[in-house]
């Protein structure tokens, strides 16, 4: 099999030279759209689910929430573990599904757990909620904002209902969460000694706010044949109106109409109790995080929000907000590594080039055994890519070790080639004398060629065979470094005689002078 490959390559040289070529420029354009991430997707397939529980305590949370959450989905199909933590107002239980499961069956088994759990958890506690589908390495961008004319909770609004929408509409994002400012409200500061003169309950008050805010359908009329949609009008938009609603009773039954909340409240504007903050280079702040969806490109999402921010930065700063949207910036760490990539493939090209002049002494010869590491590192990476592997530090990586190696089968072909051509007859002219010599000189380092691949195959065994996160981590960088190497062999096999056969000089090439010192 390895002698017809050798003779298809020498013949068919041209051919093969125009195909390789064609690959290599379709992998180029493969890589202009591929994957790029800061880690492979170390984390096995994990759900999240977060249950919002106001004015409950830590214990209250674990009690009466988590515990039913976890009872729930204890024994669903496919579940490793689960984790969760209890905090004042909240609960969080994090469900780990095995390695090779469908995250998206995942998410569906969980969200048919969870379909009728709310009759089971206490009045005043939010349905439970699957956090955004994201990556380990989820955050893609950081934006802080700040303001020298704004307050805290004007600037938290002009995040959470200018800004955060438009992110949300970028293709690509999860979530974008917002921390630090104060976020508004308009509060029933209820005084309990009103509440006792005029013997109201608390929960005719809060019937009271729904009555002033809540909007509710009021049916229809049917008349002379039109259809009349009522609509039941609420004026809740000043604190004035507020104030005016009457209060009633559980069983409908109207006070004194005289009594109004604002009788009994204090009608105010102020700002939800904040639970943390956030600083932007030392400046009391919103911080608005962004997260990317599972799967979606780290480099092709950060372009579509900076141009997002480019767009909304002037409005903004109309309004005496100034924005900073560098504060985290993943795609900064890929655009470096993907950069010391290229200079690497760079200076390896040229410390190769340079070696082979001195040892080989022909520029020919030494330019088609560094044509190796293009062929084989870019052919590699927009392979890796089509398979789903992402190309990220990892994998960048394994291809970066390689540089050296994948020179080695040409390097070894080349100089073989060139040694019978020294001991050939004075005259070459005739090709099928030279495609003779060329391929028994193929031949007879093919065999221990492939066997040092096989063995330089095997030291990557053992890292793409780890289990664990260990393994999730670090078997990308072990199979990109096999994929170069298979790809080496298989540049050497074919291109390399084909490029000798139709470049190298056909007069006996000399001794270089650093093998005759040596």
């Amino acid at each position: 099999m390895l002698k017809a490959i050798l003779e298809f390559s020498l013949r068919h040289r041209f051919a093969v030279i125009a195909t390789s070529f064609l690959i290599l420029g379709l992998a180029f354009y493969h890589l202009q759209n591929a994957t790029y991430d800061v880690f492979p997707e170390f984390a096995p397939p994990q759900v999240i689910v977060q249950t919002e529980a106001p004015g409950f305590s830590g214990e209250q949370v674990e009690t009466l929430i988590t515990q039913i959450i976890e009872q729930k989905l204890g024994g669903a199909n496919g579940i490793i573990s689960m984790r969760s933590t209890s905090i004042q107002g909240l609960s969080a239980v994090q469900i780990f599904f095995g390695l090779q499961s469908d995250i998206l069956a995942d998410r569906q088994i969980v969200s048919e757990r969870l379909a009728d759990i709310s009759s089971s958890l206490p009045a005043g506690v939010k349905a439970p909620l699957l956090a955004p589908l994201s990556s380990t390495t989820d955050i893609v961008t950081g934006i802080g904002l700040t303001s020298d004319t704004l307050s805290l909770t004007e600037l938290r609004t002009i995040a959470d209902w200018q800004i955060r929408p438009q992110l949300l509409g970028i293709t690509g994002v999860a979530d974008a969460g917002s921390y630090g400012g104060l976020v508004r409200q308009v509060q029933i500061q209820v005084k309990p000694g009103q509440l006792k003169k005029f013997g109201i309950s608390f929960t005719e008050v809060m019937a009271a706010a729904r009555q002033a805010s809540g909007i509710r359908g009021a049916g229809i009329i049917d008349q002379d044949g039109q259809r009349i949609t009522m609509n039941i009008a609420t004026d809740a938009s000043t604190l004035d109106n507020i104030a005016k609603t009457p209060l009633t009773r559980g069983n409908g039954e109207t006070l004194d109409l005289s009594i109004t909340l604002g009788d009994i409240a204090t009608i105010a504007e102020d700002h939800q109790t904040p639970f943390g903050g956030a600083s932007i280079m030392g400046k009391p702040g919103v911080l608005l995080l962004v997260t990317s969806q599972y799967g979606a490109n780290t480099l092709d999402v950060t372009r579509r929000l900076e141009r997002l921010l480019g767009e909304i930065r002037p409005a903004l700063e109309k309004q005496g907000v100034s924005l900073r949207s560098d504060l985290i910036r993943p795609a900064s760490f890929i655009e470096t590594s993907v950069r010391n990539m290229q200079h690497s493939l760079l200076i390896g090209a040229a410390l190769v080039t340079l070696t082979l002049l001195a040892f080989l002494w022909n520029i020919r010869a030494a330019f088609i055994s560094a044509l190796a590491i293009p062929f084989s590192l870019v052919t590699a990476a927009a392979v890796l890519d089509f398979f789903g592997i992402t190309l990220n530090t990892m994998t960048i990586g394994g291809l970066a070790i390689a540089v050296g190696l994948v020179v080695d089968d040409a390097v070894i072909d080349v100089e073989n080639m060139l040694r019978h051509l020294r001991t050939a007859p004075d005259s070459l002219n005739d090709k099928f004398l030279k495609y003779k010599i060329l391929l028994a000189s193929s031949l007879e380092v093919r065999v221990p060629v492939i066997t040092a691949t096989v063995a330089v195959l095997l030291i990557s065994v053992p890292v793409i065979t780890m289990s664990g996160i260990g393994g999730r981590l670090f078997a990308p960088l072990g199979i990109a470094y096999a994929v170069a190497t298979l790809f080496s062999l298989l540049v050497a096999l074919t291109l390399t005689p084909a490029l000798c056969m139709a470049f190298l000089q056909e007069k006996n090439p000399e001794i270089p002078a650093v093998t005759k010192w040596l």
